[in-house]
């Protein structure tokens, strides 16, 4: 790990704590750094040319968002992927999106739903694992904001950050791309339509379809 390279602090407003973790994160995500691996925050501060606060503030927001483990006496590692880790975001996900569709369904602009649509399209041109987790979100969020709580995004936020590792093994091991664009497209059509059951309806069926394939990963 000492002597890889890093990417350059984006020319942006970004933070030395986001640039680190954005990195960190991207390697974990990727396979690139594996489960129990050491991330020592001397080798991590020297690649970065940082001091050690901004690693520690890194190393503590992927703690958050499942990424590291924290060791009393040892220090970080790449968190391993646990079963029941994925079972207990999954369940959570059942209970706080509908939640966020009831309310959002509502209130959610022509314009939001334009820019929803915009992203499933986007997602059909990418390639990048990475990148189809990220738009992934994007397209929920897309769809979740307007219900105009911040607090149950930020809550709903965590677990997709949460989710994020599973969902890279979801479009690794599977041919998930085709399936994901058709699902995104019922659920934004029950948006357009502003049918609260059946956003609600399509948004489980979604939710349970991608437990099953993860699932069926874990054990392939």
């Amino acid at each position: 790990m000492a002597n890889e390279t890093i990417p350059r602090k984006p020319d942006s407003k970004k933070s030395t704590t986001d640039w680190i973790c954005q990195v960190l994160r991207e390697r974990v995500l990727s396979g690139e750094y594996t489960a129990g691996l050491q991330l020592r925050q001397n080798d991590i501060a020297s690649q970065f040319g940082v001091s050690h606060i901004p690693v520690r503030e890194a190393l503590q927001t992927l703690k958050f968002e499942g990424l590291v483990d924290q060791i009393a006496n040892r220090g970080a590692f790449v968190a391993h992927i646990s079963v029941e880790e994925f079972q207990n975001i999954w369940s959570l996900r059942r209970k706080l999106e509908p939640m966020a569709i009831e309310q959002a369904i509502k209130q959610i602009s022509e314009i939001e739903l334009q820019q929803a649509e915009n992203i499933i399209k986007a997602s059909a041109e990418e390639t990048d694992i990475l990148a189809l987790v990220r738009l992934n979100w994007e397209f929920h969020l897309c769809l979740y904001k307007p219900c105009g709580n911040p607090l149950l995004i930020e809550f709903v936020e965590s677990l997709y950050r949460k989710a994020d590792r599973y969902s890279c093994v979801l479009w690794t091991k599977n041919e998930y791309d085709a399936q994901a664009e058709k699902e995104h497209f019922e659920i934004l059509e029950c948006f357009k339509s502003r049918n609260v059951v059946q956003a609600i309806e399509q948004s489980l069926r979604h939710i349970d379809e991608v437990e099953r394939l993860v699932q069926r990963s874990f054990v392939s």
